[in-house]
Parts: C-alpha cells; structure tokens; sequence
C-alpha cells in the first residue's frame, strides 16, 4: 500500500473506509517506510484501529527504517516491525521504535539455510 505506485488520492480514500470501520483493526506492512511519513499529522486523531509497521531483514535495513518509523510512532501510531527472514543477530535497540515484534525464518526451498539462529532469537 506504501509503494510509489500507490498515489496520495489512493491512500486518502483507504485511510476514509478506515476511520467508517472502526470494528476493524488495519494491519498495514512495507519495506518502504519512508512512504508512511505523510501520515505525519494526517488524521488529527490517530485511528486505534491502525497499525503500521515496517519489514526488515538486516541492520542496514534497519538502520534505513528507524527514523521514518520513529517519526510515525512518535504521533501516535502503533507500529511494529517484521524481521523476517531474520538473517542476522539484532539488539532491541534497533527497532526500539516499535511497539510488537515478529520474529522469523525464511520458509520454501532452502528455507535451512535460511534458519535464524537460536541467540540471535
């Protein structure tokens, strides 16, 4: 939903049927997170039926999505990150941003290889 695809209109017209359906919770996950910045003071009152949240493998890449995240949680809304497939160690203090963790390996074909080890976890 965050990709540069996906224009400004588009976003508005989800976030509309989002604040009709408050019954709902929205679970909304990119590996672009500085696309999710414009909701930087959009709405007034932060749904609580939203939760946005950014993908990550590495530490480059999460390095890459501290600050945007952090912007978004710092407004109010809840965040979480993804790693998956977790390739590497990480210390909490990485995605100290986000409010729910999922932690996991890569499935498929050479998915072992692919396996997080047991201390990075």
């Amino acid at each position: 939903m965050f990709g540069d695809w996906v224009t400004s209109e588009q976003l508005h017209l989800v976030f509309d049927t989002i604040a009709a359906t408050p019954q709902h919770i929205y679970y909304f996950l990119t590996k672009q997170p500085d696309s999710m910045v414009w909701l930087l003071g959009k709405p007034k009152n932060v749904p609580l039926n939203v939760f946005l949240g950014a993908s990550v493998d590495t530490l480059t890449r999460a390095d890459a999505t501290r600050d945007p995240m952090a912007a978004v949680r710092s407004v109010g809304w809840h965040t979480f990150v993804s790693i998956e497939p977790m390739l590497q160690g990480f210390s909490p203090t990485w995605v100290d941003w986000a409010g729910w963790v999922i932690l996991g390996a890569q499935t498929g074909p050479g998915a072992a290889a692919h396996a997080p080890k047991r201390e990075w976890v």
